[in-house]
Parts: structure tokens; C-alpha cells; sequence
């Protein structure tokens, strides 16, 4: 067990304290919410149906904070789970296993050279472990894959020789001398005239409408997508509830529909758009979109006797249903905690500002704070599971002959 693979435990363990962190955060609000309905200087059978739907957005609410905290505990389990399991065995040597300096990786010439320094320099002796490598660079603590989102991977790093090739791979991961440059990931290469990656909105459309048809026959998958169907139809009931509202000139009525948006937010990391199923169900709508795409474009590239926009067609739907698969390998809520967190806090806030400003700012504050984080959350997800950066880097770095020229 030399080598080892597994999560990086401290970005689970930072993870695990943000959730503990918001979810404290949002039983404050929503306990502020409760304060501020309850002191609204406000009475009659309409102000006691409004605080008594408040008091019941709050406690659901506070609940769902809960949830969030047992997600954090199952996370520091999981981490120490990990941590556990990927100690080196007895007498493993730390500079072959996972966290080793990469420069260990690479052949006995090459890594001298681009060390320029002492090749007996630094290594550790005994049991003490090494704080250089023995060609005098530091020893990383931690490996980690993706620079772009922890860009100290090695610091300092030293200059590229002139002779050393430029190769990235997507997402910024270093190829061939890659540890020892910054380089940028492949920029997008053009398409032929009438070429398209992305799949169009005909095609994911149709592929919504299949999904339903045949998942409606398979017993548990049916209710499913039933109460995603009700999760959605209730979020399209408010925004019609609003905008009637709005034109009939009911505007002091609109902070009823953002708590209703407050609950709404919250449950669709159960069963709406950010629910683990819900995320599956895009996936699967992906991948049958591809297969209907591909096939056209296939075909029609075959019609009109051009096999190499047949064979490119062909690539870009492999890549696409690949996309798919992680989309619903990866289908999880927590990547949209930070996200629905800043919705419900933008919610409460539009509800209480009306009778309350100076309780709302605290909400405006978590709101943009949670979805900054939800910006990085899954900027980091969208660049794992963008299947065109991929394509643009097979062509980039291994040409074929059906590429365009």
C-alpha cells in the first residue's frame, strides 16, 4: 500500500467547520426573523396568520440547520476515516507515497537538471523526515492536484529552463514540468463552421421529456421525479403570486411571498433542483440529450460524405456522455449548501426589510458571504466536470487527423 489516493482531509475538515459555521449563522437569523415578525407593530387576524406562517418558516428552517450539522459531523468522520486510512505502512518510504516530492517522480537526469542544485543536498536521515528533497527543494507537506484551487503546491518554485516543454493539463493540473512553472490551461479551439459542442436546448429539452416518460414506469423513481414536479410547481406558483401582486399594487404583500421563498430555497436540497436526485435527474437528461445530438450529427456528417465531421461528432458525444456520468457520480446537495444558504439569508432579508432595515443587514451580509463561497464550490465542480476543456486539451496536446487544421 505504497501508493495512496484519497481526499484531501483538511479541505473535508475546513468544510465540516463552514457548515457548523452558517448553520449557526442561520439559526441566528431565522431566530432574528421570529423577533422582528413578532415586534412588528402589527395586529388583527392578518398579522396573526402572517407570524404564525413566520414562526413555521422558522422552524422548518431551524431544522434544516440540523441537517447541516449532521452533514458536518458525517464529514469529520469521514475524515478521520481517511486520515486513518491512508497512513503509510510500517517502513514505507514517505518520498515514494502520494505526498512524496514530485521531483522523486522524474528520471535520475532530468530532475537534476531542472533542480540546479547539489544532488546530495537536503533528504532526511533516520526517522527524522526530510525538509528538502535530495536535489535541494522543498518538500511539499501535502499533495495536492489542482494548483488553481490551492495555488502553494510548492513554494518557491523555480524558473522553467528554456528546454524544459509547455504541457498543462484542464484545471490547471501540472503535466511535464508542470510542478515547476505556472501555466495556464488550453484555451478553447474553434469548431469548423456549423460545429458545435454544447448541446442545444431542443436537444435537452427532449431529453427532460424522455427521462420523465421512462422513469415514470419504474416504481420510487416516479414519486420522485413527482415531488421534484410539485418542489417546482410551487416555486413557479410564487413568482406568478408575486408578480400579480406587483401589478395589482400589492407591494406590501410581497415580503408573505419571500418567507414562502425562504422554506422553498430550503427544500430543494431535498427534493428540487439541488437535491442529489435532482442533480442525477440533469445528468441523466445530459446524457440522453448527447445520444439524440450525436446521433444527428453523425448521421448528417456521413450524409454529405464528410467522415472526419463524422468522427469529430462521434468524440465530442463520448466526452459529453462522460460529462453526464460524472454529473451523476458527483450528484450531491452539499455543493449547494453555500448557494441555497445565501437565498434563504436574501430572502428572510427581503421579508423583514419592509418593517425591519436595520435587521436585514446582517442577512444582506451572509447572503453575499455564502455566495461567494458557493462561487468557489462549484466553480470547482464546473471546472471538474467540463468536458470541453478535456477535448480542447486531447487536441492540443495529441492532435489527430480528423482534427480541423
Amino acid at each position: 500500500m505504497d501508493t495512496i489516493w484519497g481526499c484531501d482531509t483538511v479541505h473535508m475538515d475546513e468544510i465540516a467547520e463552514k457548515l457548523v459555521e452558517k448553520a449557526e449563522q442561520l439559526i441566528e437569523l431565522f431566530r432574528l426573523l421570529r423577533s422582528a415578525s413578532d415586534a412588528a407593530e402589527w395586529i388583527g387576524p392578518d398579522a396573526e396568520a402572517h407570524r404564525a406562517r413566520t414562526g413555521a418558516v422558522a422552524t422548518e428552517g431551524t431544522d434544516l440547520c440540523g441537517i447541516l450539522r449532521e452533514l458536518s459531523r458525517q464529514l469529520d468522520e469521514e475524515s478521520s476515516q481517511q486520515t486513518t486510512a491512508s497512513q503509510a505502512d510500517a517502513g514505507t518510504n514517505p518520498l515514494v507515497a502520494v505526498r512524496a516530492d514530485i521531483t522523486d517522480l522524474l528520471p535520475v537526469p532530468l530532475r537534476d537538471k531542472v533542480a540546479g542544485a547539489n544532488p546530495f543536498a537536503g533528504g532526511g536521515s533516520g526517522d527524522e523526515p526530510a525538509t528538502t528533497s535530495r536535489w535541494g527543494l522543498p518538500l511539499s507537506p501535502e499533495f495536492r492536484p489542482f494548483p488553481e484551487v490551492d495555488p502553494g503546491f510548492r513554494a518557491p518554485l523555480p524558473e522553467k529552463p528554456s528546454w524544459f516543454p509547455d504541457i498543462t493539463f484542464p484545471g490547471g493540473m501540472p503535466g511535464i514540468g508542470g510542478p515547476f512553472a505556472s501555466q495556464d490551461p488550453f484555451g478553447r479551439h474553434d469548431l469548423p463552421e456549423g460545429e458545435e459542442y454544447d448541446l442545444s436546448q431542443d436537444a435537452l429539452d427532449n431529453g427532460t421529456t424522455v427521462r420523465q416518460e421512462v422513469l415514470g414506469h419504474v416504481p420510487g423513481a416516479s414519486e420522485a421525479q413527482q415531488l421534484m414536479g410539485l418542489h417546482d410547481l410551487k416555486g413557479r406558483f410564487l413568482d406568478g403570486a408575486e408578480e400579480t401582486l406587483v401589478e395589482h399594487g400589492y407591494e406590501s404583500l410581497v415580503p408573505a411571498v419571500d418567507l414562502a421563498r425562504v422554506g422553498q430555497s430550503g427544500t430543494s436540497l431535498l427534493i428540487g433542483e439541488n437535491s442529489t436526485i435532482g442533480q442525477a435527474a440533469d445528468g441523466l437528461d445530459m446524457m440522453v440529450a448527447n445520444a439524440g445530438q450525436t446521433t444527428v450529427e453523425v448521421s448528417d456528417a456521413v450524409g454529405n460524405g464528410d467522415l472526419d465531421a463524422a468522427i469529430r461528432a462521434g468524440e465530442r458525444g463520448i466526452y459529453r456522455n462522460f460529462e453526464g456520468l460524472g454529473t451523476i457520480a458527483t450528484a450531491s446537495p452539499l455543493w449547494e449548501l453555500p448557494d441555497v444558504g445565501g437565498d434563504m439569508a436574501g430572502h428572510a432579508a427581503d421579508a423583514i426589510e419592509p418593517f425591519s432595515p436595520a435587521s436585514a443587514e446582517p442577512l444582506r451580509s451572509v447572503e453575499a458571504s455564502a455566495h461567494d463561497l458557493g462561487d468557489q464550490v462549484t466553480g470547482v465542480k464546473d471546472g471538474l466536470l467540463d468536458s470541453e476543456r478535456w477535448y480542447d486539451a486531447r487536441r492540443s496536446a495529441a492532435p489527430l487527423p480528423w482534427d480541423p487544421k
